[in-house]
């Protein structure tokens, strides 16, 4: 049967066979349009700390939107992009400690920091130099590290007759006395490895008058050993010299 309106043109009807409600459809269809509305073009919005909305694919790649989240990764990398000079990304543990990776105009960084926010420990990683930073597996004790300290200070034997020595370079030091009128051969307290340098002698011996001085001398000397006297450089009453002499060597 046909139907017609107070106008007389025909109309058509078509049986509500699914039973759904015409406003039910707009409703729905008024709430999507709001979300294909924002995918069209480059709209780029302000998210604040995180956002439910969708927003455009160019708008998340021309701009890092920050968004805390519990949630698990399953990417296998993860790159932050700044139009600026100036990223950072902070791993915060539970006790609210955290270690922050900084970029800044110059250098790079890594700080940890307390829960207060206090710079425990801070790598800086220069912008102006080349090289490698290298971190070795084994860890050291105290113990192991102290040894390894003690291992290149210099070691000395402090006598009168002593030696001095430094162990990374060999250089050795002595000293000691010889007594004043002895001219016999002397060793070293240390025998130098390889060659004796040279030798400086000490104390001009003189009498409270000035009236005699002597002047220690060496006669022969080597690696192992030496001979040295005291020679009077000044006229005087008295035929023997009145202290001891001193000596210092040095060689490798």
């Amino acid at each position: 049967m046909a139907l017609y309106d107070a106008y007389g043109a025909q109309q058509f009807y078509f049986p509500n066979i699914l039973k759904y409600n015409p406003d039910r459809f707009k409703e729905q269809a008024e709430k999507y349009i709001q979300y294909i509305e924002k995918l069209k073009g480059t709209i780029k919005q302000t998210t604040g700390d995180s956002t439910t909305d969708v927003i455009s694919q160019k708008a998340c790649d021309d701009n890092y939107a920050k968004k805390d989240s519990w949630e698990k990764f399953t990417a296998g990398q993860i790159n932050i992009k700044s139009n600026g000079n100036y990223t950072s990304l902070t791993l915060i543990k539970g006790d609210g400690n955290k270690l922050l990776l900084e970029t800044a105009p110059g250098d790079a960084y890594f700080v940890y920091r307390d829960a207060k926010n206090k710079n425990k420990a801070v790598v800086t990683i220069p912008s102006n130099k080349n090289g490698a930073l290298a971190i070795q597996e084994d860890n050291y004790t105290k113990t192991e590290v102290d040894a390894k300290i003690s291992s290149v200070k210099w070691i000395a034997n402090k006598s009168a007759n002593g030696w001095l020595k430094d162990p990374n370079t060999g250089m050795v030091i002595q000293w000691g006395s010889v007594p004043r009128n002895d001219s016999s051969r002397k060793l070293f307290p240390m025998a130098f490895p390889n060659t004796l340098a040279g030798m400086g002698l000490a104390n001009f011996n003189s009498n409270s008058n000035l009236s005699q001085m002597y002047a220690p001398n060496i006669m022969s000397a080597d690696r192992v050993g030496f001979n040295m006297r005291q020679s009077k450089v000044t006229e005087g009453s008295n035929a023997s010299p009145f202290t001891d002499m001193r000596w210092i060597a040095i060689g490798w």
